[in-house]
This record gives C-alpha cells, structure tokens and sequence, in this order.
C-alpha cells in the first residue's frame, strides 16, 4: 500500500503565570501565542518478500509559530540572579521540522521453532526558520533513534513452549534545552533480554533490563552545589510468573 496524508492541528496559546524574578537574564512573556501546523507525510507499506514486511515513510511539519519551553537563566549558582530558574513558554516562531522512518519484520522457522526480528530506524530533523531563534533545532528531538527486537519460540512438548527475546534501542544527537545547550546525551545504546516457558493459562519469565549497564543522562541542570545529574535506571533483573483466563 502507497499512501499519502495531509492533516492540521492546533495548540491554543495561553498566559504564564510565573513571571519570574527582577534579576533574571531572559524577560518571561506575559503571553504566547497560538500554534498551528500543517503536517504532510507519504508512505509504503507491504511485504517484498512472502515472509519480509516493510514500513516506510517520510513527513514534514510545517509551524506558523511553534511553542517551545524555556527559563529565564536563573540558577542557585549563578551570582547574577541566584534562585531556582523559572520555566516558561514561549514563540519561537515559524519552523519546518522533518524525518524519515523504516521497519522492516523477518520470520522464518529455525531449527523447529519460529523466528521474528524486526529492526527499525528514524532520523529527524528541521529548524526554526525566521526571527530570533532562526536555526534552532526542536528541544528533545534526537537526531537519530533505532529499535530492534529478536524474538524466538520452540514448542517442547504438548502445549509446553520455550521462549527467548532481545530488544533494544539507540539514540544520538539533539538538544535538552530551547537554548540548544545541554546536548542530548551524545550516544546510547540499550538492550533487554527475557527468557522463559509457557504453557496453557501460565508463563513463567527471567528478564534482564539494561543487559550492558549503559548508563546516560536523562536530566541535567545546575545548582548551588553542582549540576544536579539524573541518570537511567541500571541494570536490573526479575522473575515474573502470569497466568491467564
């Protein structure tokens, strides 16, 4: 199936209701303005091969005035304006962002069991286009991201299977914040494991979450005593037991 789509939306603007403080570095608009886009995005989607099924497509959204969050550059550690930052929203004015995507599913039977593997990938992209903020890329859209997921079942005995499955993710690039600093955290890669056995009404699972301990930054900002650093979670593993009726 070939497809194409053109569709609108609209985020109504609003009043901040916390204009911050007197020694603050960026001014707190009273206001924002509402924010309408027009978004189109053509597709494929069908299978090459009897046991191959593939997902692609290609979009762009085109803003008349997209609304970004901000602060107004406070921080306990700055001797200019030392309180907790104030977060506002606010126009960053008319932006065109993009992005492509693709997934494609394999099955086949292996070794008297049934394989699927489905990998996907996506890059975004796009910038405000006019005004002061002219260039500035979209806070926490990462520049690349990827999934993938191994799955593999093998009957044992009447109704009694076993199972085994490995899924994961990447991301690189992008920005945390409106002022383009920090950066997403440059590069991750994450993978799961789950292994076990099923049979009528019941399974039984071990699973693993962040098999190879990657540890990133999920949050980052200063204060009096530092930055204050929050990471992923780590490593972690368990045993579920679910039964079904």
């Amino acid at each position: 199936m070939l497809y194409g789509k053109i569709g609108s939306a609209y985020r109504a603007g609003g009043f901040n209701g916390n204009l911050g403080d007197p020694r603050q570095l960026n001014a707190i608009p009273g206001s924002f303005e509402n924010e309408t886009l027009t978004a189109f995005e053509v597709g494929f989607k069908g299978n090459l091969a009897r046991n191959l099924y593939v997902t692609a497509a290609g979009y762009t959204n085109r803003y008349k005035n997209l609304i970004v969050q901000g602060d107004n550059g406070c921080a306990a550690n700055n001797p200019a304006c030392p309180v907790q930052a104030t977060s506002f929203a606010f126009d960053a004015g008319p932006a065109d962002l993009w992005g492509i995507e693709a997934e494609a599913t394999w099955r086949a039977e292996l070794a008297g069991g049934n394989l699927r593997v489905t990998v996907g990938a996506a890059r975004q992209g796009g910038s405000i286009r006019e005004g002061r903020y002219a260039g500035f890329r979209q806070p926490q859209q990462p520049t690349w991201t990827e999934t993938y997921s191994v799955n593999y079942r093998h009957p044992l005995a009447n109704n009694v299977s076993a199972f085994v499955n490995v899924n994961g993710s990447g991301r690189q690039g992008g920005v945390q914040e409106a002022k383009q600093t920090p950066l997403l955290q440059d590069y991750y890669g994450l993978f799961n494991v789950r292994g076990g056995v099923s049979w009528p009404s019941w399974d039984l699972t071990a699973y693993l979450n962040n098999a190879g301990q990657e540890s990133y930054l999920v949050f980052s900002a200063p204060s009096a005593t530092g930055d204050v650093r929050r990471h992923n979670l780590p490593r972690t593993w368990g045993v579920q037991a679910r039964y079904s009726w």
